[in-house]
């Protein structure tokens, strides 16, 4: 009996355990259905996506790695950590064409890695938006303060102090109030929400235009060679100057800077929990991210080589440096001006925090990892209004009741987390057969056909929904038409054949290579001996995804740069070579 019990025992183990490894499986259904409404373009997932990312950053961390890290070559730091992000962003982009479904890093381990590497993520992405969204809505009450010269904090310390160790000097009401506010337009539909967004963005946009033009008047070339030794021993900076010129830091200095404004990079994940609300996400998700990384990293290299002209950069102001800088030149209207810039990015930054944290918690209830009523979808409004109005309100509450620095302390761990793993994830789901609901091994022949047909599919239903006018979409007309894939099966024998034929395929509509073609194809070659040496030891080798959007076609395996990015760079160094 005693046997009988310790098998029973050791079955019910290995139960749990094969749970907790395993696969979310996706049908053609499963991923055209949705009880969200598909209301956003392309436009609006990038305006979401820039409102989230080009945040408050653009007014503060500039001037601050321009004077303590890099100097003029700041500019140099955005290159390298929008470089960065670009292939974090590559890694979402693939995942959003293919899995256009909502939850974002959740799903994707779920789809990938298992249910337990989800629950994780999805909690751990949780912690990060509720943090996030406290955290801007502190900083969003600060500035508002700010504009009143003080006085609201002067009133809030008076009459609401908190003196307890570990929570703020006094309670905010404000971050509280606008938190709540925009919960309320969160939960009056996506559309709603992300026109309000689309303004604020704007208005942003049109803040940092205003400086970049009106900062041109005031350059001055000098400030990009300044020597040391000519600066007076007597200026209170002396200590900031380091060894002058455009890289007075040396490219350590860089180095460092970039490490912080990678920071302000961070956001663009949101374009990816918006999946289930695109009109067309296998298009509008990986352009989006893009579009939202180059329009934000404009921004910055712009507010960069303009601050550092008009001032030189160990005299930037630590305190509000980029308002501060305008004061030095003798232009007070501005400061008015970029403080309005900076109010209405936050808001947008607090929209974008909040915009993904209750379709995480809709995602999870849906997969049965939360309570049920959690995955409630208004009927009205086709926004899940329940974990929208709780983990708002709970939002608010730690905005109102923790200080600025607790909060920005505790969110660093959730982005990077989120970041590897799905870049984990996009190596696992290329080594996956590319079938929804069957396991059928297919031909490489069957392989290649769905490659040169599915983009066309793909045109035909886009332009027909572009015709569509701004109102609601048809759930039905703007399903995403993907081709069936199941993870956890092995890719067939036949799969690095093709993966070898995928990497030097033609430019679409040339029987010929082009020049362009053959500088590709001498890429491919030592990338591709890249790609064998690190498949050394490896039982499958990683299979291209057939179905990421035309845009990526004609690079081959230059599409797995995101992924082995530092094994890639050195062999490009060696193509240089050569």
């Amino acid at each position: 009996m005693s046997g009988h019990v310790w098998a029973v025992f050791i079955a019910k183990v290995n139960s749990f355990i094969r749970n907790l490894s395993r696969k979310k499986l996706l049908h053609s259904n499963d991923i055209s259905n949705t009880r969200l409404s598909r209301c956003l373009s392309v436009v609006d997932l990038t305006a979401l996506g820039i409102g989230c990312t080009l945040g408050a950053g653009v007014y503060v961390v500039v001037g601050e790695v321009a004077r303590s890290s890099a100097g003029p070559a700041v500019i140099l730091s955005f290159l390298i950590a929008a470089l960065s992000s670009v292939l974090s962003g590559l890694c979402y982009a693939e995942f959003g064409a293919r899995v256009p479904k909502t939850g974002s890093a959740y799903i994707y381990s779920y789809v990938a890695v298992g249910e337990l590497m989800a629950f994780i993520t999805g909690w751990t992405l949780i912690l990060q938006y509720i943090i996030g969204t406290s955290s801007v809505a502190r900083a969003w009450s600060s500035n508002v303060d700010g504009l009143t010269g003080g006085r609201i904090s002067e009133v809030f310390s008076h009459y609401m102090p908190m003196n307890m160790t570990g929570l703020a000097e006094y309670a905010d009401p404000l971050a509280f109030s606008i938190t709540m506010a925009v919960t309320v337009l969160l939960s009056c539909g996506a559309q709603e929400s992300s026109m309000v967004n689309n303004i604020f963005t704007l208005i942003n946009l049109g803040v940092i235009c205003y400086v970049f033009i009106t900062g041109l008047f005031k350059v001055d070339i000098a400030n990009w060679a300044i020597n040391p030794e000519k600066v007076p021993v007597t200026d209170p900076n002396k200590d900031h100057v380091g060894k002058g010129g455009f890289l007075p830091f040396g490219l350590s200095g860089v180095i460092s800077g970039a490490g912080t404004c990678f920071y302000c990079f961070v956001g663009f994940d949101i374009i990816a929990t918006a999946g289930e609300e695109a009109r067309n996400p296998q298009r509008a998700i990986p352009v989006a991210i893009l579009a939202c990384l180059l329009v934000c990293f404009v921004a910055y290299a712009a507010v960069s080589a303009v601050i550092t002209l008009m001032v030189p950069y160990y005299s930037i102001p630590q305190v509000a440096p980029l308002p501060n800088v305008f004061d030095q030149v003798g232009w007070d209207v501005a400061k008015y001006v970029i403080v309005v810039g900076a109010v209405c990015a936050l808001t947008t930054s607090l929209l974008g925090g909040l915009f993904p944290l209750p379709r995480i918690v809709y995602a999870m209830a849906s997969d049965g990892l939360l309570f049920r009523f959690l995955g409630r979808v208004s009927g009205r409004f086709r926004t899940p209004l329940v974990s929208t109005m709780l983990f708002g309100l709970l939002a608010g509450v730690l905005a109102a009741v923790f200080s600025l620095k607790d909060l920005v302390d505790m969110m660093s761990i959730g982005t990077l987390f989120a970041y590897s793993l799905v870049a984990l994830s996009v190596l696992i789901l290329r080594g996956q057969q590319e079938t929804v609901g069957s396991s059928n091994t297919l031909s490489v022949e069957t392989n290649e056909i769905a490659h040169l047909t599915y983009s066309d599919e793909l045109n035909q239903e886009y332009q027909e929904i572009d015709r569509q006018d701004g109102t609601e979409s048809n759930n039905e007309s703007s399903q995403a038409n993907l081709t069936n894939w199941t993870p956890g099966v092995p890719v067939s024998p036949e799969s690095f054949t093709q993966y070898v034929k995928l990497c030097f395929l033609p430019e679409c509509g040339h029987a010929e290579p082009t020049p362009t073609s053959e500088w590709i194809t001498l890429t491919n070659s030592y990338l591709l001996c890249a790609r064998c040496t690190m498949d050394t030891g490896s039982e499958h080798a990683h299979q291209l995804a057939s179905d990421v959007p035309n845009v990526w076609d004609n690079l081959g395996i230059l599409r797995c740069l995101d992924a082995y990015w530092y094994f890639y760079l050195f062999c490009l160094w060696i193509l240089a070579q050569s």
